[in-house]
């Protein structure tokens, strides 16, 4: 409502933390959320902000999240009401243990 700034998701692994906007469909909406909520005045400059997707992004998109500092993780095998595919699954657990720079145990 008004100028309130809303996140979908918060992520930590260790000391690290993200943000997460996550999207079925395709819109610049996501970007400039997160661009918004993870400002140094917000949360420091040391926040990962990260788009999560149910499908591909264009390169004008990733150009765009690029020059914000944004993270986009694609997952094109999502079909709501039906989850994610295991190989999907591993691939974000992957994914966002990279961005947040922590190993597999959490640590």
């Amino acid at each position: 409502m008004g100028d309130q700034i809303e996140i979908d998701l918060v992520a930590r692994c260790g000391n690290r933390l993200g943000i997460i906007e996550a999207k079925t469909g395709i819109k610049k909406a996501g970007i400039d959320q997160l661009d918004t909520a993870g400002g140094q005045h917000y949360l420091g400059k040391h926040i990962a902000k990260i788009l999560i997707t149910g499908g591909r992004l264009s390169r004008a998109y990733h150009t765009l999240a690029a020059a914000q500092n944004i993270r986009i993780i694609e997952l094109p095998g999502y079909r709501e009401g039906y989850g994610l595919q295991d190989r999907e699954k591993r691939a974000l657990v992957q994914s966002m243990q990279h961005v947040l720079t922590c190993s597999p145990n959490g640590r």
